[in-house]
């Protein structure tokens, strides 16, 4: 059976993905970066280099693969779902099972009653706590904290040592930068990005907006952000 592992992406966060999922140590057929970048991360630089959703499709279908592990490595959510419908687009008419693993650091905490979809990433000492919901392609990273039944849909970014506080919803696309607070029992709309260091204390219920301070405020430049 055939295997291949697929880094979608080839910078920092790839670099990321790779040593916390001890992807050096993965038996392998083939390793492959897609990334349309002339180069890739330096620990990378041993994997076949792919750069288009064609190259790669082209190199599936002739190394005849039946087992695909894929990794997306983008930082921005938006990028991140842009390349999920781009790779699924790759492999759709290709007879290879295509599964996103989810990738849990090994100092993360991540509790058993949690709901977990796939392709996620938990970083290194990261809390997931009991009851929580996660979507699929998320990111919870270092020193992040997700506390009891949270909420958190698809394509969430929550970044180090940020708190999402017991009870609250994220929705698709939200990013809560590195060290905010989110209040707890708080619903955050879609694609909503809170500032470094906010602090969060009422519902967000406007989409595609921004919102940084103490209390977090709506500021609409998105240059301004800290």
């Amino acid at each position: 059976m055939a295997k291949c592992i697929i880094l979608a992406g080839g910078g920092g966060h790839a670099a990321v993905i790779h040593d916390s999922a001890m992807l050096s140590k993965e038996e392998a057929d083939i390793k492959v970066v897609w990334d349309t970048g002339a180069k890739v991360h330096p620990s990378l630089s041993q994997w076949v280099h792919v750069h288009s959703e064609t190259d790669l499709a082209e190199l599936l279908e002739s190394g005849g693969f039946s087992v695909a592990l894929c990794y997306l490595c983008f930082g921005d959510p938006l990028l991140r779902k842009t390349k999920a419908d781009a790779l699924c687009k790759a492999t759709r008419k290709l007879s290879i099972t295509v599964s996103y693993p989810n990738v849990v650091h090994p100092t993360a905490f991540l509790s058993s009653a949690a709901v977990i979809q796939q392709g996620n990433y938990f970083g290194p000492h990261s809390t997931t706590e009991t009851g929580v919901v996660v979507g699929s392609f998320c990111i919870i990273n270092a020193a992040a904290v997700v506390a009891h039944d949270s909420q958190l849909s698809d394509f969430v970014n929550v970044n180090p040592n940020a708190s999402v506080c017991g009870n609250v919803k994220l929705m698709s696309g939200v990013t809560i930068g590195a060290n905010a607070v989110i209040r707890e029992k708080l619903c955050i709309a879609k694609n909503v990005t809170i500032g470094m260091g906010s602090v969060v204390t009422k519902d967000i219920v406007k989409g595609e907006t921004m919102w940084y301070g103490v209390p977090a405020m709506l500021h609409d430049r998105k240059n301004e952000m800290p």
